[in-house]
């Protein structure tokens, strides 16, 4: 008899009818919600259009900082002529680039079904005028 109710309360369990360790209540698992959220079907043309247009971007970018990056450079040795014409070919391709991705920028928005991002589509248009700007400031001095 010891034996057993030692063996009782060890295995928290008793044969007297009832258990010692509370058991959860088991509730009804509901069914997972369904995933409402269906992407936007996006043509390849408007996909091309739209990696055309971020590759301008990126190249723009990174013209604009070499462009930076040549000019620091010029203002402590102004006599070196490679630096300057480096400078001003980047100018130059910059100034392309910018208005191929400005070119691009109302076709983007025609032919895409979901609009780029405000942010992003702003930083653009300020990367491609960046170089036009420096470009027409260059004509006029």
């Amino acid at each position: 008899m010891l034996r057993g109710i030692a063996r009782c309360c060890f295995f928290a369990t008793c044969n007297f009818g009832y258990s010692i360790v509370k058991t959860k209540s088991r509730k009804p698992k509901k069914p997972p919600k369904p995933n409402r959220y269906i992407p936007p079907v996006e043509s390849k043309g408007s996909e091309a259009v739209t990696v055309a247009w971020t590759v301008s971007l990126t190249t723009l970018f990174f013209c604009n900082l070499t462009i930076v990056g040549a000019h620091w450079l010029l203002t402590s040795s102004p006599d070196s002529q490679g630096l300057a014409m480096f400078k001003n070919l980047l100018l130059m391709s910059g100034a392309l680039v910018g208005l191929l991705s400005l070119a691009l920028l109302p076709i983007l928005y025609r032919v895409r079904t979901v609009a780029p991002p405000q942010s992003l589509v702003v930083f653009g248009i300020c990367l491609a005028a960046a170089p036009l700007v420096a470009l027409g400031a260059n004509v006029l001095r």
